[in-house]
């Protein structure tokens, strides 16, 4: 049963209502939140509400030109069983005055909405949850809106800071008390989500996977158009490799991403007032993060000298970030056979996306843990295995179904043109730390060494440019001997012709492969 305090707390949010509310230009740091409140009869929480967000100083007057005002279209997510209420709302007047976030656009010709976040702690039921919600979202944004991470040609949406909405409920509740609630307002964006293009099987033992709706879904445009979603396989990859890169660039900004799942994952097609010609993923799962590399001295985030993780001048290497687990919530969405034990065709579908990891420096569009972690640190284990069994799948022709895909808007500038030349600095091997151990170590004249570096400066002109598959092939030769490395002698007999005997093979192989599939082909003219 609704209680009186809560039926009187969402009537505010229904469609109609205006909302005139106030800059709350420092809305704290993350995580941060007050204890439950009492008014100053005794009066607690339970009995009444919480009063004000904490760093929310409510005798600051603001100018009208200051205020925003909002009229509320309708509800996205929220009522009784929610705690946040996500409301849908035209802007009537925005604020003259800049206060430091994106414009906040007026409905006007381009019939463009905004979104408010609704932090009431009367739909919580506790203020110190409503509170740490409240900063741990306008945390990340703020941050990511600084770091100029926000908007179009990113993966988040744009951010138009924390406000507070000064409300009076009903004498019985409330006797002569104001409330001032948090209210967070982002982009308005038009498609649908992950979640709502799929239905996700029953598993008893855990996550079910998800399974493409047949036919494409439709949704009203606030333009008075429909929007088609159609969750094409072309269009799945495309938007799980936005989901990987935005998720690597967010982290690389200093936001990490806890946790993604389905519902939290748009597939846009109308921002900005826009019809896009290909869909975009934009993420919505905001308290699924964490602020990293960063602290708060009450008043700015600043730089922590002592965090001893490194952070690099490039994103890290998806395949590096992401496990078979990291998707878990997202199995089946980019192909359902590459669930279960097929989990391995991700890894391939990442090297073969992002890149083998074997690219020239100045090509290099993210890092890998080798550049991250220290020298000394193994970086083999399950990872090599990992990288085995994808450059196997790779060298085979596993992957040639797969579909190209790009990054049409993020990042917004055009990554370099990647190249399949192989570099005759062994150093650019990036995907195995033995490299760094044995240009350093006594061994650097063992067999191991030797062969790589022949396989890699004196490999015949035919193959001084190679393609994807051999180039896999070559990188899972070496991930081989990185990760049995720690077992076998280095200086036995015989190592060297057995590993350039094993890498002609391969190659050799796909030879013979690619000769046979050009005699079907041409068969068939």
């Amino acid at each position: 049963m609704v209680s009186a305090k809560l039926h009187d707390a969402l009537a505010k949010y229904t469609a109609g209502n205006n909302m005139i509310l106030r800059p709350f230009p420092n809305p704290g740091g993350p995580n941060t939140h007050k204890r439950n409140e009492t008014t100053p009869d005794g009066r607690s929480f339970e009995d009444l509400t919480a009063q004000q967000p904490s760093n929310f100083d409510p005798t600051i007057q603001y100018e009208d030109d200051q205020l925003l005002k909002l009229n509320i279209v309708g509800t996205i997510s929220g009522g009784a069983k929610e705690d946040r209420q996500i409301l849908l709302c035209k802007v009537d007047e925005a604020p003259r005055t800049d206060l430091g976030y994106s414009p906040i656009p007026v409905f006007g010709n381009k019939k463009q909405c905004v979104v408010a976040i609704v932090v009431d702690a009367v739909c919580y039921g506790d203020s110190a949850t409503a509170d740490w919600h409240l900063s741990r979202r306008t945390a990340a944004l703020e941050h990511l809106h600084r770091s100029t991470a926000t908007g179009f040609g990113t993966i988040n949406p744009e951010y138009y800071g924390a406000w507070v909405l000064e409300a009076y409920d009903s004498a019985a509740n409330l006797p002569g008390y104001k409330r001032y609630i948090g209210v967070i307002l982002r982009e308005h964006l038009e498609g649908e989500s992950i979640r709502g293009l799929c239905e996700r099987e029953e598993d008893d033992e855990g996550v079910g996977r998800l399974t493409v709706r047949p036919n494409p879904v439709l949704r009203a445009a606030t333009d008075g158009g429909v929007i088609m979603v159609d969750p094409s396989y072309q269009v799945r990859h495309e938007i799980t490799m936005q989901v990987m890169h935005g998720v690597v660039t967010n982290e690389h900004s200093g936001v990490r991403q806890t946790m993604l799942d389905a519902p939290d994952v748009m597939v846009v097609l109308r921002r900005r007032g826009e019809r896009l010609e290909t869909p975009q993923a934009v993420l919505l799962g905001t308290l699924d993060t964490e602020m990293r590399y960063m602290r708060w001295d009450g008043e700015r985030y600043y730089q922590d000298a002592h965090d001893r993780r490194p952070r690099g001048d490039k994103p890290l290497h998806p395949f590096d970030r992401f496990t078979h687990n990291d998707f878990e919530f997202l199995d089946g969405w980019y192909d359902v056979d590459w669930c279960y034990e097929n989990r391995f065709k991700l890894d391939a579908w990442m090297l073969r996306q992002f890149g083998l990891m074997d690219e020239p420096k100045e090509q290099r569009r993210y890092l890998t843990w080798e550049e991250l972690r220290d020298v000394d640190r193994d970086v083999t284990g399950s990872r090599n295995s990992r990288l085995i069994e994808a450059f196997a799948f790779i060298a085979k022709g596993g992957t040639r179904g797969f579909p190209d895909c790009s990054l049409p808007a993020i990042p917004s500038r055009p990554p370099p043109k990647a190249s399949s030349v192989i570099t005759p600095m062994f150093g650019y091997f990036r995907h195995q730390i033995m490299a760094k151990n044995l240009q350093a170590w006594h061994y650097r004249r063992s067999a191991l060494w030797q062969v790589l570096e022949q396989v890699i400066t004196d490999v015949p002109p035919e193959l001084k440019e190679l393609g994807l598959e051999r180039r896999a092939a070559l990188a899972r030769v070496v991930a081989t001997h990185n990760l049995s490395a720690a077992n076998i002698d280095l200086n036995h007999g015989g190592l060297k012709e057995r590993v350039l005997t094993r890498f002609h093979e391969i190659l050799a192989s796909r030879g013979h492969s690619e000769s046979r599939k050009r005699k079907r082909d041409e068969s068939d003219v």
